[in-house]
């Protein structure tokens, strides 16, 4: 016969403790907001016209939907600038006058617009065109063959 042995209640508090003193570095870094994301001091766009004017700017990235800019300024901070609507442009300019290369969120270079090619949308459209011109010859050869098939 087998005899159910209990862990003892030392040994038990032992193991709980070790696993506190291992997660308790965790859960200090988490409850004290430790992201590896920069913080962002929201500044004017006065501050920011300065900051430019003083060629302090080292980074630029636009977040369209909020109408945000982060700027990562030469000395390591982060600055975060709102703008009003359809100043994107005159912001993009500004910058490209210094040299600084602006980004959007996805990483992509900010510039003008290139225009979408439609070529796969027109092989499309032609391939169901000739599709249809086929299936009303067949249909037309078919009404012939019938018609002169009752004349007999």
């Amino acid at each position: 016969m087998t005899r159910l042995t209990r862990t003892p209640q030392p040994i038990k508090i032992a193991v709980l403790l070790a696993c506190l003193a291992c997660a308790a570095p965790i859960s200090a870094a988490s409850a004290a907001g430790v992201t590896s994301k920069a913080k962002f001091t929201v500044e004017t766009t006065q501050a920011y016209e300065q900051q430019l004017a003083g060629g302090q700017i080292k980074a630029a990235t636009f977040n369209t939907k909020v109408r945000s800019l982060h700027l990562t300024l030469t000395s390591g901070a982060h600055v975060l600038i709102h703008y009003a609507p359809h100043e994107e442009a005159k912001l993009v300019a500004a910058l490209k006058a210094k040299g600084i290369t602006s980004y959007t969120e996805k990483g992509k270079p900010i510039g003008p617009a290139k225009a979408h090619k439609h070529k796969l949308r027109y092989i499309v459209g032609g391939a169901a065109l000739v599709v249809i011109v086929l299936v009303v010859a067949v249909i037309m050869v078919r009404r012939r063959k019938r018609a002169g098939a009752e004349e007999y």
